[in-house]
């Protein structure tokens, strides 16, 4: 970085290709107080504010479980009730990834299921399964059956390593890497 080079070419996709060469190095330094001091201070109030959220989420989660209303506990608390209704496991557009993937892991019930997760901006949520609808086969394409064997060839190959890493006895040396 700080003589110039150009880097070695990254293929971001078929036929389009970066290079990249740094303008302008600026070595690491720590920044004077003042400079720093609005973003410390919203990142503190943030955190704070994701904490209550939190805390709150798992408040009503509770309270849901001891027979009350989630939509009359979320009005009471400034919040929203939002239905959904049925969604697939791949539906982002509707769901955030996160509140998919907590409800994708829950155990399958007849009754309403509920739970608490944090999204990926750190707001808190409650979210109940109603029911589930099994997928069809017939639905799946060529493009997702492949995905779905490579994901179990891996997790099985990852397993595989996993288990004979257990089974073995590693002596790792790493005074001697440096």
């Amino acid at each position: 970085i700080k003589e110039g080079f150009n880097i070695e070419p990254v293929e971001l996709v078929k036929e389009h290709i970066i290079v990249l060469r740094a303008k302008d190095h600026q070595p690491a330094a720590s920044k004077p107080l003042t400079t720093g001091q609005a973003t410390i201070t919203s990142m503190l109030k943030s955190n704070k504010a994701q904490a209550e959220a939190k805390l709150l989420a798992n408040k009503l989660y509770e309270q849901i479980n001891q027979g009350n209303s989630p939509v009359g506990l979320a009005k009471d608390n400034n919040s929203q009730w939002i239905n959904k209704g049925l969604v697939g496991r791949t539906e982002t557009s509707k769901v955030p990834a996160s509140i998919l993937q907590k409800a994708f892991t829950l155990p399958k019930d007849n009754a309403t299921v509920y739970a608490t997760t944090t999204t990926n901006t750190g707001d808190s949520v409650v979210l109940a399964i109603n029911r589930i609808e099994e997928g069809s086969a017939s639905e799946i394409t060529a493009e997702q059956r492949a995905q779905a064997a490579q994901q179990a060839g891996r997790t099985t190959y990852t397993s595989l390593i996993e288990y004979l890493k257990k089974q073995a006895d590693i002596v790792r040396n790493y005074e001697l890497l440096n």
